[in-house]
């Protein structure tokens, strides 16, 4: 009951804000853009670790630049998010556009399922709305629950607003592989630029200019499944706009994990052209290669 009660709560505080129009949701996150960057400082010391050790080429001055653009983005990414809780279709489909959407649609055949990989970068809750993009295939997204259950409700809510269906980590191969069985035509959008458990290492790359473990079972899971692979590319063209390109991601089987590799250089490249809207705050980067599964 308590937490159907917190619930309530969360809609009673968010849906009000969320049929605010746009201009006076971005007014409002720049009125917290200073409190949160000068006063509270949410994880500054995170964020100014991770963006000096990413980009060594820059002076301070220009690191203090992207670590502010950082937070003043950070509050746009929160104002836009809750506005998916009323935001029309067509209002959606005018802020993010697939450019090449139509072309990963007739991919469909229910014979191959389409991986579409993203990062945390830009405002990735948007690509909830990519089944107005691809209307011939099913829309999956993968997510990891969250610790509070009435957030948790409150994002898939959020998330499922335009016919995209979630499905937690533990569920994932299972529904994929019956959906093939099926002959579902389908796409799945997937976010693994996250920190693996220590427990769950099985690969490391270079990211961003350091070592970091990075999730492989995605790629394992394609691999069965005999899936095509995309890299979704950000733009941001203006304010509360973005555009997403498809770009391919060629599987090499000579190569071990040739498609997480792939999927990294091409986010790095992403993120080095919208550095203030990679997710800073995270703490990606804590586990060392040498001392697997301890804290730096």
């Amino acid at each position: 009951m308590w937490k159907k009660i917190q619930y309530g709560l969360l809609l009673a505080v968010f849906y009000p804000l969320s049929v605010l129009p746009m201009p006076v949701l971005y007014f409002l996150g720049d009125l917290v853009y200073p409190i949160l960057y000068y006063i509270v400082k949410y994880r500054r010391d995170v964020v100014r670790g991770n963006l000096s050790a990413s980009f060594p080429e820059k002076t301070e001055s220009e690191i203090r630049e992207i670590e502010r653009g950082f937070y003043h983005f950070f509050c746009d990414y929160v104002v836009e998010t809750v506005k998916l809780l009323t935001i029309s279709r067509k209002q959606m489909q005018r802020r993010m556009k697939f450019v090449n959407g139509a072309e990963v649609d007739a991919l469909a055949d229910g014979k191959r399922p389409i991986f579409a990989y993203i990062g945390h970068l830009a405002n990735w809750e948007y690509i909830i709305s990519i089944p107005m993009w691809v209307p011939s295939l099913k829309v999956y997204h993968i997510y990891h629950e969250l610790s509070s259950e009435p957030f948790d409700r409150l994002m898939c809510k959020i998330r499922g607003r335009f016919d995209s269906i979630g499905v937690t980590m533990h569920r994932t191969a299972r529904t994929l592989i019956g959906e093939l069985r099926q002959g579902t035509p389908y796409i799945v959008g997937l976010i693994a630029d996250q920190r693996p458990e220590p427990n769950a290492i099985r690969h490391w790359t270079t990211f961003m200019n350091r070592e970091a473990p990075v999730i492989v079972d995605t790629e394992r899971l394609g691999q069965k499944l005999g899936a095509i692979y995309f890299y979704m590319d950000v733009q941001r063209p203006r304010r509360g706009y973005y555009e997403i390109t498809m770009l391919p991601i060629k599987a090499d089987e000579s190569a071990p994990f040739s498609v997480t590799e792939q999927y990294f250089r091409m986010l790095e490249d992403n993120i080095r052209r919208l550095p203030s809207m990679y997710l800073w705050s995270h703490r990606r980067w804590s586990l060392s290669h040498s001392r697997t599964g301890q804290m730096q």
